[in-house]
């Protein structure tokens, strides 16, 4: 092999190396990302946060569970972060709430006309031809319903919460 042959060939060489490691890379950051989060994960990230609660709420947390009286960072531990947070005030009282999500499946068929052109070859020869019928279709699309909702009194405590069973 030549040198300018041998030279370019180790310049692609190395351009695709560094390109599969870089896709390589951002893939592991996606799914890493989505990785699931429970108690325990939470509790690995944040154990200064853990070692400030009280035993009670610690066994509490590590099942996953919340009760009145709680503080925010109990919830966050047990429950994970909130979709949406609000805050308000009631009967001269602030209060903050935090809303949570998961997705669920909705099914769907039914049955619906498609009809369209296009160019190209059909049968024995070539030029524009149209197409339509009834056909049948169906899917699952997810939607996001609130979960469960945890409310806060002023001094960032559990005052009352739901979920859904």
């Amino acid at each position: 092999m030549s040198d300018s042959v041998y030279t370019r060939y180790t310049m692609k060489k190395n351009y695709l190396l560094s390109s599969l490691s870089a896709v390589t890379i951002l893939g592991a950051m996606v799914l890493s990302s989505c990785a699931p989060s429970n108690p325990q994960t939470r509790i690995e990230k944040s154990p200064a946060m853990y070692e400030r609660l009280p035993a009670s709420h610690k066994t509490l947390v590590q099942q996953g569970q919340i009760k009145k009286g709680m503080h925010k960072d109990a919830v966050f531990l047990a429950w994970g972060r909130a979709a949406s947070v609000t805050q308000g005030n009631k009967d001269g009282r602030n209060y903050e709430r935090w809303i949570y999500t998961s997705s669920e499946p909705v099914h769907y068929s039914g049955i619906s006309p498609y009809f369209g052109s296009s160019f190209g070859r059909y049968g024995r020869g070539c030029g524009r031809y149209s197409y339509s019928g009834i056909g049948f279709n169906q899917g699952v699309r997810y939607v996001q319903r609130v979960s469960a909702r945890v409310n806060f009194n002023s001094s960032d405590k559990v005052d009352s919460w739901e979920a859904r069973r």
